[in-house]
């Protein structure tokens, strides 16, 4: 196993600044410096980074982000994987964030089944915002890992199975032929042309789909505050259910046999049922239509 970690030499100041430093710094307070807290976030520092990794007998990809946006794309007959984008430190001054700017950067583990990707900073911020954003490029067939707690996730072309975690931000996830498990805390989820099973639980936000359920399959979407707006084909075959605590449901094009409605559910099969649909709101709508 090999790792890597990115955390280059800072690019140089601009002039400016360089002279004010010069001339200042017997004028300086200490205690603005170092491990003190800031109080805004007004001026960066940032750096680009860039790996490129042979696939070899890998299969898969692991990232581990704190702060930033993360896209993702599956490429056919790729041959390496590409990972670039940018280090970028926000503190009170162009000088503040230049001198952090060397505690954030981006490790990468290569393990003989799948590449690790990690975000490192400190454990305490003192208010400066570290932000690492990714772009990646991999082999469609990959599974993917995703854990993160700032930022968007956007996924699209992937074949394998897919894990994502996000804290707060929204996860948009497109043109996948695999499995998906997804947990978001804040914000919204987008699963648009997925052929293959869905499974997303969020606690604040709204989830819109548009699902390809394979033969067999299951679509699992457990919402606490937000709506569910799914859309279907009318030649899908699975066992349905819908539940709310506080809020609607509407189905539209779609014909559901064995039908059973409450004031607060709906349930049935569609086609020979062979598959499952079931989806969950405590506060919010749920709206599904065939196509």
């Amino acid at each position: 196993m090999k790792a890597r970690t990115l955390n280059s030499t800072l690019q140089s100041v601009s002039l400016v600044c360089v002279l004010l430093v010069s001339l200042f710094s017997s004028c300086v307070d200490d205690s603005s410096t170092g491990p003190s807290h800031v109080d805004n976030n007004d001026y960066s520092a940032s750096e680009p980074f860039s790996f490129k990794i042979p696939v070899a007998s890998r299969s898969g990809l692991a990232l581990d982000a704190i702060n930033g946006d993360i896209e993702i794309r599956g490429i056919s007959d790729a041959d390496s994987v590409r990972i670039w984008g940018e280090r970028r430190v926000e503190s009170e001054s162009v000088v503040d964030a230049t001198e952090h700017l060397q505690e954030l950067s981006v490790e990468i583990t290569e393990g003989t089944d799948e590449v690790k990707v990690k975000t490192v900073q400190p454990n305490e911020t003192h208010s400066r915002n570290y932000v690492v954003d990714y772009h990646l490029e991999l082999p469609k067939s990959w599974q993917i890992s995703v854990d993160h707690i700032n930022g968007n996730i956007d996924i699209s072309f992937m074949e394998g199975d897919l894990d994502v975690n996000l804290i707060n931000g929204n996860i948009i996830i497109e043109n996948i032929d695999g499995n998906i498990d997804a947990d978001l805390t804040n914000g919204n989820m987008r699963f648009w042309d997925i052929k293959g099973n869905v499974g997303g639980n969020l606690m604040n936000g709204n989830i819109d789909g548009k699902i390809y359920l394979p033969s067999s399959g299951s679509c699992d979407l457990d919402i606490t505050n937000g709506e569910i707006d799914l859309s279907i084909p009318q030649s899908t075959s699975a066992t349905f259910s819908a539940e709310v605590t506080n809020g609607t449901i509407t189905i539209t094009d779609l014909s559901l046999q064995d039908e059973t409605v409450t004031q607060t559910s709906i349930t049935g099969r569609l086609g020979s049922g062979d598959g499952q649909i079931d989806l969950l709101t405590t506060n919010g709508n749920i709206v599904v239509d065939g196509f």
